[in-house]
């Protein structure tokens, strides 16, 4: 039995989504029967080799979707976008139509090798502006040869993951266009599961991503069966991811930059911002539109947030050393929070204002509960039901 990661809907039907470190399943559903047309085991049935992909695949307007899966290749691990075409018909050379569903139409469009041979980096999510894609190579790792034990052993996959607490996330900037690598950035080590969003600035110039992160995945003993049923005692300390913005500069980078220098030279990202949010008392969110986006960043209420606490005056950086940019993240709100959601149908790769999201925080009164909450992105505030 298999957990549904997502429910893709296409004109013809629907397709439910998994992500296993074992096997990569698809199902075809159909309906409000939601009766299985077929079952089909992605690494074994289509023209790519796949041994891994994400949990949560992009849905474009025009019904392509795409997927990062792991891919193993003569000169080791690659971690390879997908593009899934939707269902059509197609006109073989004696004239005859045949049937392309979206599995036989799969096709490796980007590319970005992994930075240890036998050790590949878990992804859960990556990320899709207009012009990238985005892999965060984070340093938890699936061991081939631990893998090929545990299967063997049925034992739970978790054996088969190693955290490397040295070493740095990396961050890869992949050109939608051709497909290459463009630029890897360098961050500090942290384990994340969900991507928040990402989007261009319209000058062009910066990436921002913005992630849910954690300090290690020391979270993922919570996962365990017996550890839901028992309670444990320790999954308010573990929950502890927070939403972190990293701000990628994309211009050319002279090789003379000193190392104390800035790369990020930016006001604001919020280039595009047209609205205000104003928090009334009553927790009603309310729109006020402005002439310019800096009037948000110069207002009482906006300086009150920003020096409630102390981490979110810290602006992101970018430095050049040893011709590697180092890059640093500002923090969005202090509030934990996990299973981020944008409105995708507009706001995908695109520049947006808020974002929900589940949180519990420790220092509530009601510990241990859920709730659901509000960020926003630009005043750096939140609100929480």
């Amino acid at each position: 039995m298999e957990c549904v990661n997502n429910l893709i809907t296409q004109l013809d039907g629907s397709l439910s989504h998994t992500s296993n470190v074992l096997d990569n399943f698809e199902h075809t559903k159909c309906g409000k029967l939601l009766q299985t047309e077929f079952h089909v085991n992605i690494s074994k049935s289509v023209n790519i080799n796949i041994v891994h992909h994400t949990g949560h695949p992009y849905i474009m307007a025009d019904g392509r979707i795409y997927n990062v899966g792991l891919s193993v290749t003569p000169f080791g691990p690659r971690y390879n976008v997908i593009c899934f075409y939707p269902n059509r018909v197609a006109i073989d050379d004696s004239g005859k139509e045949r049937k392309l569903s979206t599995f036989d139409q799969a096709t490796i469009v980007a590319s970005a090798p992994s930075r240890w041979l036998l050790n590949p980096s878990y992804m859960h999510t990556f990320g899709i502006t207009d012009n990238y894609f985005i892999i965060v190579e984070q340093p938890l790792t699936m061991s081939f040869i631990g893998k090929m034990i545990t299967y063997l052993k049925r034992e739970p996959i978790i054996n088969f993951f190693k955290w490397h607490g040295n070493k740095n996330t990396l961050i890869h900037i992949i050109s939608r266009k051709t497909g290459q690598l463009v630029r890897t950035f360098i961050a500090e080590t942290f384990f994340f599961f969900h991507i928040i969003n990402q989007f261009e600035t319209r000058d062009g110039e910066y990436v921002v991503l913005d992630i849910c992160c954690y300090r290690d995945p020391k979270m993922l003993e919570y996962m365990y069966i017996d550890a839901m049923k028992n309670g444990n005692a320790d999954f308010d300390r573990l929950f502890r991811a927070r939403p972190l913005r990293f701000v990628l500069p994309m211009k050319e980078v002279h090789s003379d930059t000193t190392s104390d220098y800035n790369l990020i030279t930016l006001k604001t990202v919020h280039q595009n911002l047209e609205f205000q949010d104003i928090i009334s008392t009553d927790h009603k969110t309310n729109l006020e539109i402005v002439d310019d986006a800096d009037n948000i960043e110069n207002s009482d209420k906006f300086r009150h947030w920003r020096d409630e606490h102390s981490a979110l005056r810290k602006k992101p950086i970018a430095h050049l050393l040893d011709g590697k940019i180092f890059v640093k993240p500002e923090l969005l709100c202090d509030v934990r929070c996990e299973i981020p959601r944008i409105n995708t149908d507009f706001h995908l790769g695109k520049e947006y204002r808020y974002f929900y999201a589940i949180s519990c925080d420790k220092d509530m009164d009601t510990l241990g509960t859920t709730f659901l909450s509000l960020l926003f992105t630009k005043l750096l505030s939140f609100e929480i039901w």
